[in-house]
């Protein structure tokens, strides 16, 4: 049986509370001993008459008004944003007031945010099942509707004669066939690939291509990548400006792929053909995702992967994008790598 969406908001509010109170107890109890509930109480804009650290709303309310002194430092003033948001949800939530489906996924996405400044990760993987369970309901509604109007208008007007029925012009993939195509799983996430977290149809390399139509702007982008990396030439800067959905964090995910050391795939052979084109083997792959990154701060993660934002310098500095993707190639004849970007701005591609 499906959850309502006060019952989606609910579960996330639990799982941010329990992942929460211990580190900022441990900070409070730190610097004001037993008497650290008072403590904070009294720091308060408005007290509680009973404080209750089983309450979200009141952790919540606590690191607001000592944030300048304990969490400032630690975390970035977004993450003080998602906290006065989760503060006017749980609100919302105790007043038992509507959650429309958009309303519930911003909540959610503020809870994932949240959980992952506190790096409770297991956490904030459950919030991500509430989102994905919260677009196949969304989804499967829009379709019965779309169901419903198109038995509706089937008996409206006149079908061209000699028309040929789709199913002889195209053949749907398997899972459509079949009806176990889900919409929901088909939301780009950069990060989730890096990380191994993405559906089958974006962490495979295969499949991911297998299901990629080669347009004319992703066949150049691909050319572009290869010329750059073999050292043929090729822009070390691409920079694509599209609108939301306009593909950025498709093209993104193949090129990522494109740099993977195995057999080259569908549509790829075809574009590289044109002028002799090849990938080397060996290339190093870095991806920096800046939505889940603090300002001006260093992350260090392993070979390849050390990054900076925009209140400092990297090894090459840049205007702050909200995703980017580099790849780098070892060259005897130069003394610093081939680097080639992709970067762009706008949707973050969920």
């Amino acid at each position: 049986m499906a959850i309502s969406n006060h019952e989606r908001v609910g579960k996330a509010l639990t799982l941010v509370r329990d992942a929460i109170r211990p580190e900022v107890e441990r900070i409070w109890r730190a610097r004001y001993g037993m008497r650290w509930l008072d403590r904070v109480n009294q720091r308060l804009h408005h007290q509680d008459r009973f404080a209750n650290p089983d309450d979200l709303a009141f952790l919540l309310k606590g690191m607001d008004a000592t944030w300048d002194q304990f969490f400032r430092d630690t975390l970035s003033r977004s993450t003080r944003s998602y906290l006065n948001l989760l503060w006017d949800a749980r609100n919302d939530w105790a007043h038992n007031k509507r959650f429309s489906s958009e309303h519930t996924l911003r909540v959610l996405g503020h809870g994932e945010m949240m959980l992952e400044a506190f790096r409770a990760s297991e956490s904030a993987m459950q919030v991500q099942e509430l989102k994905q369970s919260l677009r196949r309901q969304v989804f499967a509604e829009e379709r019965r509707t779309a169901e419903r109007r198109a038995a509706a208008d089937a008996t409206k007007g006149e079908p061209l004669a000699g028309l040929k029925p789709w199913r002889e012009v195209v053949t749907p993939h398997r899972d459509v066939r079949e009806g176990r195509f889900a919409q929901a799983e088909f939301a780009a996430d950069l990060r989730q690939v890096v990380r191994g977290e993405a559906a089958l149809e974006y962490g495979d390399p295969a499949s991911f291509y297998d299901r990629t139509f080669i347009t004319d702007g992703l066949r150049d982008l691909i050319r572009t990548a290869a010329r750059r990396l073999s050292g043929k030439g090729g822009d070390p800067v691409v920079e694509l400006q599209t609108g939301f959905g306009g593909g950025k964090t498709h093209s993104l995910i193949a090129l990522y792929h494109l740099a993977s050391d195995t057999s080259r795939w569908r549509g790829v052979d075809e574009a590289l053909a044109e002028d002799e084109l090849s990938v080397p083997s060996g290339v190093r792959r870095a991806v920096f995702t800046g939505q889940w990154a603090e300002s001006a701060s260093v992350h260090d993660k392993g070979e390849g992967s050390r990054s900076t934002r925009c209140g400092g310098r990297s090894p090459t500095s840049w205007a702050a994008p909200r995703r980017t993707g580099w790849w780098r190639t070892p060259t005897a004849t130069r003394p610093t790598p081939v680097r080639a970007w992709w970067n762009c701005s706008g949707g973050t591609g969920r």
